[in-house]
Order: C-alpha cells, then structure tokens, then sequence
C-alpha cells in the first residue's frame, strides 16, 4: 500500500467566539452551533489554506509503502473533541482533533501556513501514535518550516536549440497560485519573465493551462488540450494568449 495523500478538513465551520458568548447566555449546544455556523466561505477559504500546505508536504515525502495507510484526512473539529485515529477501508483514515480553524482566516499568509502546518504535524502524530511510519511525512514537515515555508517548485523545463531554457515556476500561497514563465541563457542570466496564471489557491485551477511546453524557433508556447495557449517572442517585447482559461 502506498501512502501518498494528506487532505485537511474543517468538520464544523463555526464563529468559536460567538458560539461561547451563546454557551454562556444559557442556549443549548445544538442551538449555539446553528447559531454560530458559518457559510460555505468559510469551509472555501479554509480549503484553500489547507491545499498549500498539504500539497507541499505531498511533493516532499514523494510515496511511501506502509501496510494500512493510503490516504490521511486531518479533521479539525472546533467543538471540543477526543484526539483519535479513526478506522476506515481500503487505507482510507481520519486523525480527529480538536482545533478552531477560525483565526486561520483573518491570518496574514506567513501565519496561516504556519498554523496549517502544525495541524498537519498533528494529524501525523496521531498516525504515528497507532504505529503507522510517516517520519519521512514528518521530515517534510520539517523542511519545509526551515525553507520559510514557501511553496514554489518548477512545473516544466525545455531546452532550445540555441542552448537557452525555459521553465514554469509555480508559487502557491493561501491567497493565490501562480505559473510564471522563465528564460534563462547557458550561463544562468534570465532573460525574460511573464505571468502565465493566475488563479484562486488551489493548483488544481491551473490544469486548464498548463498542459505542454515547447519551442517553436524564438517563441516559448505554453498551451494546453483545453485550448488555452501563452506565447513568450524572444524577439519582440510582447506575449500573446489565446483560448479559454
């Protein structure tokens, strides 16, 4: 069984402030969580928080053979809760913890990732905790903290047959992804640089673009099966796109 997805989940998007001034004024529990709920903005928003970081941590501890564990989900539960690891099928498990997501989303980026990041270490140490081995989940973790927590990794990269190279670097924060497109000479001097996407924090936004890079003579194509195509001219101080995003 190989181990390779970690997904982070808010069970019962709530206002944790509002619901305890509710708890306190007398109302019942089941009361104060209608009350307190939040809208579908939330459960988004903290979707895109959670993908940065836990698509890092994917790319980092690449795939892992274990004996029970294909897929972990993170459930942050913001009622209080027993920390637990829950069974399923098919290698399919859920740590259970309790944690506010709330303050996530008024975070600055730098916090957020932070913050999801220690969840995540979390829902890693309960696994560990029912003798699954994720260390290697765990050391990526840990690189990733001491990188500063920046998310940025090279899509695709081709050579010229003038020797030169170009590649799309994305940057993925919990505010946005985006592609950019390089060039570089033989000797590491960048030549030029352009947006190709930008999209909501999610990389999956980036599928309907980022299909194919090529050449063609002095021009740098990025294009895509969707019809989407992003056309760097090395010899003219211009970009060109067409098609569908």
């Amino acid at each position: 069984m190989i181990f390779k997805e970690i997904s982070l989940e808010w069970y019962d998007p709530v206002d944790s402030a509002v619901m305890s001034e509710l708890l306190a004024s007398g109302m019942s529990p089941e009361d104060c969580w209608s009350a307190a709920r939040l809208g579908k903005w939330a459960s988004r928003d903290f979707s895109g928080i959670a993908s940065c970081m836990t698509l890092m941590v994917e790319r980092l501890m690449g795939r892992i053979k274990t004996s029970d564990l294909r897929r972990l989900t993170i459930q942050c539960r913001t009622c209080p809760c027993e920390e637990r690891l829950t069974p399923g099928t098919e290698g399919m498990r859920t740590a259970i913890l309790e944690f506010d997501p709330f303050p996530m989303l008024s975070a600055p980026d730098i916090l957020r990732k932070q913050m999801a990041l220690d969840v995540i270490r979390r829902g890693l140490g309960v696994a560990e905790k029912a003798g699954i081995d994720v260390s290697r989940a765990i050391g990526a973790c840990d690189s990733i903290a001491a990188a500063g927590y920046e998310n940025l990794w090279v899509w695709k990269r081709s050579c010229s047959s003038r020797k030169l190279t170009a590649e799309v670097v994305v940057r993925h924060d919990t505010e946005a992804v985006e592609a950019d497109l390089l060039v570089y000479t033989s000797t590491g001097q960048m030549l030029r640089r352009a947006l190709v996407a930008h999209e909501p924090p999610s990389e999956f936004g980036l599928y309907r673009q980022l299909g194919e890079l090529k050449w063609d003579g002095d021009c740098v194509v990025v294009s895509s099966e969707y019809g989407f195509r992003f056309e760097l001219d090395l010899t003219q101080d211009v970009n060109r796109l067409s098609g569908d995003k």
